[in-house]
């Protein structure tokens, strides 16, 4: 068989085109059907996703709470196995949990407040090398150079250690006194 023996239609066939109907100029009118309860299952996924939005500090703060309990409760477990009562083993973990945490904040915090007090001696020149790589005249420039004006950004900060011990002058006493 050749190629030529073929019947392949082709679009120039009378044969292989639909036939076209008449077209009319209006348009034809369709109808769609929503029922009521797809308008109620939109409006509660929208109301869970906003309850979701503004409750969400909320939640977090739930979930970190049970993944923390559930934690520490198998630590509880292995105490209990060994012999001690649940109160016990409770205050072990607690100890243990809030040892650590003290322990951390020791090491740390010695490091933190000499880095902040560092970063607040550099401040100025940290903002004069900030001004100089801004463009003079541009709103950011001037919106800078206004702040630091108006004291929004002292000139000279103090040091992190010295604001601290003026704050902590200033504190009230924890004990009450009494006016006679």
């Amino acid at each position: 068989m050749s190629i030529e023996d073929s019947t392949i239609p082709t679009a120039t066939d009378p044969g292989s085109a639909p036939p076209v109907k008449d077209q009319d100029p209006t348009p034809v009118r369709q109808e769609i059907h929503i029922p009521f309860i797809t308008f109620c299952k939109i409006f509660a996924a929208i109301l869970i996703a906003a309850a979701t939005y503004r409750l969400w500090p909320l939640l977090l703060l739930v979930f970190l709470a049970i993944l923390l309990a559930v934690t520490l409760n198998s630590m509880v477990l292995w105490w209990m196995t060994k012999g001690i009562k649940r109160r016990g083993s409770v205050a072990i973990v607690l100890f243990t949990v809030f040892g650590i945490f003290l322990l951390g904040g020791a090491l740390f915090l010695p490091t933190v407040i000499e880095q902040v007090g560092t970063f607040s001696e550099h401040l100025p020149d940290l903002r004069d090398h900030l001004l100089a790589q801004l463009t003079p005249g541009t709103q950011i420039h001037q919106g800078l150079t206004q702040s630091c004006k108006h004291g929004a950004m002292p000139q000279r900060p103090l040091p992190a250690r010295v604001w601290l011990q003026n704050w902590l002058k200033k504190a009230p006493s924890p004990t009450p006194t009494l006016a006679s």
